[in-house]
């Protein structure tokens, strides 16, 4: 007996691929929204738990910690389930860990730090599944639009600070302003995952790398542009994560403002984000990699220096004020 003919998969319609696009530019925009709606609150949680600095921290840490453990097992989800399925569950994770945040507030400092190693590893997850998806997106188009996948995301993040401002503004529970967004989350993102592609279509594909590796296996690593290119990567992502965590509660501290005016410098920092993500392809095909690669570094540097120089100039200027009041005061009482 000889075997059947595999079926040959049937080539894609424009509607299916385009329907596919939309879904995947919602689903990166609904992981923004999910990561942006716990950190516009994060003044107030800091308040109601009387964290310190290094308290805070930590606690940012366990989201990490979560996304660090599942990452390793992620591709192999990813390629079993597929990209559908594997968003489809990982939103309901994520809508599940924010319902947890959202108790956790409310009632307990120890439910809110499991419901944030949930929310890490879920987000995680849902970072390799879209970003498989949008990959084989990109490859049905035939044209370069990762960047622009990363923009939606980066949509996200923007209007989740928004809805913090407002939601802080109004004076709005976290609890409650958690809790509407796992739900959005839960019933939007699992409605737009079946348009993605069909699953033949959607896995990711072994590709033969291009040149043979002069040192392969872990011995690439040793590799000098490896490195470069693996520290490149680690200080951006540390400004951008330290922005995304800290910029709200380091505003609020530097300024003694409120609250709401600390998750608007939140939102202006994703917007600018959001900004570069967008223009990022056309100001690459510019100008090349290398030169918007060091110019980027001399802004992002240069915008560091000027959020570290707010805290001495206000300090200096509360000292001589109050230098100079106490010698007038001392004039006249003379």
């Amino acid at each position: 007996m000889t075997e059947a003919p595999a079926a040959v998969p049937t080539a894609l319609t424009a509607r299916e691929v385009t329907a596919g696009a939309r879904a995947t530019y919602a689903v990166f925009a609904g992981l923004g929204l999910a990561g942006s709606t716990w950190s516009s609150r994060l003044p107030q949680v800091r308040t109601q738990l009387h964290l310190d600095p290094a308290s805070l921290g930590l606690l940012l840490l366990t989201i990490a910690v979560g996304g660090v453990i599942v990452l390793p097992l992620s591709g192999t989800v990813v390629t079993r389930i597929g990209p559908r399925r594997a968003v489809t569950v990982v939103a309901l994770l994520v809508s599940t860990s924010l319902g947890v945040i959202s108790l956790g507030y409310a009632l307990s400092a120890s439910l809110l730090v499991t419901g944030l190693f949930l929310l890490g590893a879920a987000t995680g997850l849902w970072d390799v599944a879209m970003t498989v998806h949008a990959a084989a997106v990109e490859r049905q188009l035939g044209r370069p639009v990762m960047p622009r996948f990363f923009a939606a995301f980066s949509f996200g993040t923007v209007a989740g600070a928004a809805v913090g401002v407002l939601m802080t503004a109004l004076r709005v529970p976290v609890s409650i302003h958690v809790a509407v967004v796992a739900a959005v989350i839960a019933g939007a993102i699992p409605a737009a995952a079946r348009y993605f592609l069909p699953e033949h279509a959607a896995r990711p594909i072994a590709v033969p790398p291009p040149v043979k590796m002069s040192r392969p296996g872990l011995g690439a690593w040793r590799e000098p542009r490896t490195v470069a290119v693996g520290l490149v990567a680690l200080a951006f992502a540390v400004a951008e994560g330290a922005g995304s965590s800290w910029v709200s509660v380091s505003v609020i501290d530097r300024h003694h403002v409120t609250a709401t005016i600390g998750t608007l410098a939140y939102a202006s920092f994703l917007t600018a984000l959001t900004a570069g993500r967008w223009l990022g392809p056309a100001v690459l095909h510019r100008f090349g990699r290398v030169t918007v690669l060091r110019t980027a570094a001399a802004v992002a540097t240069t915008g560091v220096a000027l959020s570290r120089l707010g805290r001495p100039l206000d300090w200096r200027s509360r000292e001589v004020c109050s230098g100079g009041w106490a010698r007038r005061s001392a004039f006249r009482s003379a």
